[in-house]
């Protein structure tokens, strides 16, 4: 906020500067803390198969897109089964189309 507009203009427009500063600040705090949180796995990963008997995978998915995840696999695999039941259809010589 230049020094003109917060002198001369309307006053609420130093509480929108003030709001969006807040917001661009949190999620720059959360972006910070997503990073930490996979470079901890990563790190706790690599330290626990080099060191363990038991291995340990490093997350598929970004955080919170598990469901999404699965939602996809799962489509995925009824297009499979799809096309396997197809192909079986052709095989026998009837087809349902």
């Amino acid at each position: 906020m230049s020094t003109n507009e917060f002198w001369k203009e309307d006053p609420n427009l130093f509480w929108a500067y003030r709001f969006s500063y807040n917001n661009k600040r949190k999620e720059k705090e959360y972006d910070m803390w997503s990073q930490g949180r996979y470079f901890l796995d990563a790190i706790t990963v690599a330290l626990s198969n080099a060191f363990s008997k038991t291995k340990i995978e490093y997350p598929k998915v970004p955080y919170g897109q598990e469901k999404k995840y699965e939602e996809q696999q799962r489509i995925i695999l009824k297009d499979k089964l799809l096309d396997r039941v197809k192909k079986v259809q052709q095989l026998m010589g009837g087809s349902n189309e």
